[in-house]
């Protein structure tokens, strides 16, 4: 069985990781649950709303740093680390598929995990050995 593609609710910032959105939490849980496979994922490939460009921008580092990009938070929320790696080769194969779909788009080595990839992955998959 292939992994599906998801919508995953990611809460408001960090809240869920401070306790202030428990919801969000079960529901994150719960994705990984019931609607995933048991079996752990070769890479996961995240579409993320928080950042736009023109064209689409793909994240090539080996080793993504982290982007908080939220504010008035208390500290440590700004210390949160998902070490997951990056996947250039994985890159590579989404760059050619957006190619074959007449899709523009080009790499970006820089470009980080927002909140919006490491607030749920940080829940769904805390092991953060999978490449992203």
């Amino acid at each position: 069985m292939r992994f599906p593609a998801l919508f995953v609710n990611h809460g408001g910032g960090p809240l869920p990781l401070l306790g202030k959105q428990p919801s969000v939490i079960k529901h994150m849980k719960e994705i990984v649950s019931h609607h995933l496979p048991p079996r752990k994922p070769k890479a996961i490939v995240v579409l993320s709303a928080h950042y736009e460009a023109d064209p689409v921008q793909i994240t090539t580092s080996k080793t993504p740093p982290m982007l908080f990009d939220y504010h008035g938070f208390p500290p440590e929320t700004y210390k949160y680390k998902y070490p997951a790696p990056g996947s250039p080769e994985l890159a590579n194969e989404i760059q050619r598929l957006f190619l074959c779909n007449n899709i523009d788009s080009e790499f970006n080595e820089t470009r980080g995990f927002d909140h919006g990839v490491f607030i749920p992955l940080m829940v769904m998959y805390p092991g953060a050995n999978i490449p992203v």
